[in-house]
This record gives structure tokens, C-alpha cells and sequence, in this order.
């Protein structure tokens, strides 16, 4: 069992205060003193705008923005600045995370974010009230809450079969008033789930647009024809998964066999609908056609609709990791940083992935797994914007580490090293319309940085070599990354007390 001190180690670096108790309130802790300025020199800057590599160059920041960066030689370090010697270092942009749910449990995940670099989320529902969600957005600007910055929907929209925690509408009406209420609450954006009516989502669209908000999310499978989803605006559709049916060349042949499912299934034939169910999932698959999804990423950077892969949800929590004994996988250091209860649930799950050997299941894992690598590589030809998101809540993946394993899954998909980092720093902030806030390295910018050991762009993986984070203009040491991640490692083994 930990001591009290070492269990105070995780609230002490998340509230940025000396901790003498267990707070339960951010707005309990002391505020910072001002940040001094820091010099950061010697170091290449990546450009992750044209992938050039500035080298000897000197940053310096002052509270919480970058005010200069020049030529060392040139560069003078400004009285009384922190100097980092950052010889031999390469400094991008602090990373987003563009769909996690973090905020359910944020005094313990946003150290596990900002250890990793990631200084930005975009949480696609949270069931935390948006009143506490502005008093600790406001902390985390402030910096008394060391996390990072985020966007939320608040509680996503869905039909009437949703589950709990997430609105339930039946109606134009209600989905209008849900809207509404939304907006007052001050979320930054809408998620629509898969089970809302056809009517329910125009009025959605209808209603979000009146308040200037974005719609993100689901396809609702109600509608007649998928494409009616990026037809209507929606901002960012999330999963590769939704996009098994978009880029099926037979897609109108699909859904009209789900139709008839519908309908036969009503009359009680049972078996005759699960027949033709299961026949229009085979045909997602063996009517996929490369140049058909080129052409729906054509579609979508057109009309300016975004994907968030996900393929760390798609191939590693959907697809349970079966090639590594339940022993290795279990010893990755990062597992520490989950609940006891929830590695136990995993633990259960790879267990019985690893006895499903039959040939046929390990056949449609390898297929699923090439043709969403593929799809993902097709849309981006097409010109569709792509956003690196994990969906941290699913198994097999610990928050702020999984970020990295995303990028990962991006290139083997086929995109270049450059392009995977800008699906986390440029491209977030391009969505967002935050370019003049986030998102490079440039002057007048948020002092949002990650100081890596090597460089990003010949190896994606160099990403995870975290020497130091600069967090809204504060200087986080490697001591301090690991010292934060040592606080959620005590924290849940004391289980979370």
C-alpha cells in the first residue's frame, strides 16, 4: 500500500501546488506564480508545416506564448530565463489527441496526456456536468490543473435505444431542444450517435447550425444513403469502421438488403433476415474497391468533412492482440498507469481471443485489418483530412501512450512520418480554426512544445522519446513526466484512494 506521500504524488504535480492533503476540488489548490521566460537553445525546430528541420535555433518563451525564435548566435536569452540545452533535440508542437474520453477520470488520465506530449484533446462525451467541466477548463488555462487543453460535446445524441449516459431523442423536437440545450450549457461542438432517426438528425443539423456548432460523430444508420451525412455538413465522421460501408461499391445493394431484413423480420421470419443481415455484411467487405473510396475522400475534403481513424480502437481493441501471450502483453510497463479493475477485464478478454484459433476468425481479422489500412491510405489520396485519435477508452490502450501508437497505425497505413505528425498538431488546429493559437512552432503561438531526443520525421516512433514538455509555458522536466506518471501508478495501486 502506498504511503500518503506517495499517493499525494499524483494530486501534487496534477494541481501544481504542494500537497498536504487529498484535494477533491482544482479550485482548492494555490494558483502558480508567473511563469518566468525559457530559453530553449540549440535545438532543430520541425516545421510540420513543409517538414523542414531548422537547426541551432533558440526559443524563447515568455508566459504562455512563443516570443522569439532565431539563430543562437543571434539570439539572446533573456534575463532570469530557464535555459534548457537542447544540443542534438528536436522540438515540434505539443500533440492532440482528436477523440478520447478522458474527462470522465481527468485527475488521473490528463497526467498520463501530458506525460506523453499530448497537450490538446478533442472528448467525443463525457457524463462529467459541463459546470464542472468549465471550472477545470478554466484551471487548466490558468495553470493550477496540470492537463491539457480540451474541446467537449458534453453527453452525445442518440436514438431511442441509447444507452446511459447519453441524451435519448425520439424526435425533431426533442433532438432540437437537445441542441439547444447543448448550446447553452457551452459545449464546443455535437456528437450524433448511430441510433438517431433520419428526422432527428436534420434537426440536428438544422438546430447546430443556427448555433455555429459543428456535428461530429456517427453515421445514423436511419439514413437512406450514408453519404447524406457528409451531404448535410457533418464536420468529422469518427472510425475507419463507418467507412466499410461508404466505400462499398455495391453500397446501394447493401442497404437495400438490410431494408428488406427490416421488414421480413417484422413479418417473423427471423432466419431469412439474419440471412440477409449477415450477406450484406460480406458485401461491405467483398465490394470495396480502392478508387470508389478514393473518390468518397474526394467527397469529403470537397464538403470539408474530417476523419478520425482510430485505428487503435479498430486494430487493437476490436482486434485483441492475440499474436502476444496474456504474460508479455501484461508486462508493458504502461499498464501501471490503468484502474486494477479494468486490467483484469483485459486480461479476460486476450485470454479468450488467444482460445478463438479457429482459421476463419483469424482470416477475417487479417482482412479487416489490410482493409482498413487500405481505406484509411485511400481517403487520404482523395484529399480527405485526416485527424489522429484513439478513442482512449477502449481495451488495450492507456491514455497519452496510445496517441503515439496512432501515429504508428497512420503510417502503415501510408501516410509519411510528417504527414501522421501533422494529423496531431497542424490538422487539429485547422479543424478546430485555432491556427493562430496551436499547432507549430511559431511565434505568438502557445507555448504547447515537446522536446524529443530524436527526430520524428525519419521514425514516427521517436515521438515516445520525451525529453521534456513545455505545457502553456511551463518547463516539465523528464523528472516531472515521470514523476507524474509515478503519481497515477500509486494512485491505482491504492485503488484510486
Amino acid at each position: 500500500m502506498p504511503t500518503a506521500s506517495q499517493r499525494c504524488v499524483l494530486l501534487a504535480f496534477t494541481f501544481a501546488a504542494a500537497c498536504t492533503t487529498l484535494p477533491h476540488r482544482a479550485a482548492e489548490q494555490p494558483a502558480l506564480r508567473a511563469r518566468p521566460p525559457l530559453a530553449i537553445r540549440n535545438v532543430v525546430v520541425v516545421n510540420v508545416t513543409d517538414g523542414t528541420l531548422d537547426s541551432g535555433q533558440t526559443v524563447i518563451t515568455d508566459g504562455d506564448r512563443i516570443q522569439r525564435i532565431g539563430p543562437m548566435a543571434t539570439t539572446p536569452t533573456p534575463a532570469g530565463a530557464t535555459v534548457v540545452d537542447a544540443a542534438g533535440r528536436y522540438l515540434i508542437p505539443g500533440l492532440w489527441d482528436m477523440h478520447t474520453h478522458s474527462l470522465n477520470q481527468w485527475r488521473w488520465t490528463f497526467p498520463l496526456h501530458v506525460a506523453n506530449g499530448v497537450t490538446g484533446i478533442r472528448d467525443l462525451s463525457t457524463s462529467v456536468p459541463m459546470k464542472e467541466l468549465r471550472r477545470v477548463r478554466a484551471d487548466v488555462d490558468a495553470g493550477s490543473v496540470t492537463g491539457p487543453r480540451f474541446v467537449t460535446a458534453g453527453p452525445l445524441l442518440d436514438g431511442p435505444e441509447s444507452q446511459r449516459g447519453y441524451l435519448s431523442v425520439h424526435t425533431a423536437d426533442e433532438a432540437r431542444a437537445a441542441v439547444d440545450s447543448l448550446q447553452g450549457e457551452g459545449v464546443d461542438f455535437i456528437k450524433v450517435y448511430h441510433g438517431l432517426s433520419r428526422a432527428a438528425f436534420q434537426a440536428v443539423m438544422d438546430a447546430a447550425g443556427r448555433h455555429g456548432l459543428p456535428v461530429v460523430g456517427h453515421i445514423p444508420e436511419a439514413l437512406d444513403d450514408p453519404m447524406e451525412a457528409i451531404s448535410a455538413g457533418m464536420r468529422s465522421i469518427e472510425h475507419v469502421s463507418q467507412f466499410h460501408l461508404l466505400c462499398a461499391a455495391e453500397r446501394a445493394e447493401i442497404m437495400r438488403l438490410v431494408s428488406q431484413s427490416d421488414s421480413i423480420r417484422a413479418r417473423g421470419d427471423a432466419r431469412r433476415a439474419d440471412e440477409m443481415v449477415q450477406r450484406a455484411g460480406e458485401m461491405r467487405f467483398t465490394s470495396y474497391r480502392a478508387p470508389f473510396c478514393e473518390e468518397v475522400g474526394r467527397t469529403m475534403a470537397a464538403r470539408g468533412t474530417w476523419i478520425t481513424p482510430t485505428l487503435t480502437l479498430e486494430l487493437q481493441t476490436y482486434q485483441p492482440p492475440v499474436e502476444v501471450s496474456t504474460e508479455q502483453l501484461f508486462a508493458r510497463p504502461e499498464y501501471q498507469y490503468m484502474p486494477r479493475a479494468t486490467l483484469d477485464a483485459w486480461r479476460r478478454r486476450h485470454v479468450a481471443a488467444i482460445a478463438d484459433t479457429s482459421r476463419a476468425h483469424r482470416e477475417e481479422a487479417q482482412e479487416l485489418r489490410r482493409q482498413s489500412l487500405a481505406k484509411v491510405a485511400d481517403m487520404h489520396r482523395g484529399g480527405a483530412g485526416m485527424l489522429a485519435g484513439t478513442d482512449g477508452s477502449g481495451s488495450f490502450q492507456v491514455y497519452g501512450f496510445n496517441l503515439h501508437e496512432e501515429l504508428g497505425w497512420l503510417v502503415l497505413a501510408g501516410l509519411t512520418p510528417l504527414e501522421a505528425l501533422q494529423s496531431a498538431t497542424r490538422d487539429p488546429a485547422r479543424f478546430l480554426g485555432r491556427e493562430t493559437e496551436v499547432g507549430s512552432v511559431t511565434i505568438g503561438k502557445r507555448a504547447d512544445l515537446v522536446l524529443l531526443d530524436a527526430d520524428p520525421l525519419q521514425d514516427i516512433a521517436n515521438t515516445r522519446r520525451i525529453h521534456a514538455v513545455v505545457l502553456g509555458g511551463r518547463l516539465l522536466r523528464r523528472d516531472v513526466l515521470d514523476a507524474l506518471l509515478s503519481g497515477v501508478a500509486a494512485f491505482h495501486a491504492s485503488d484510486g484512494r
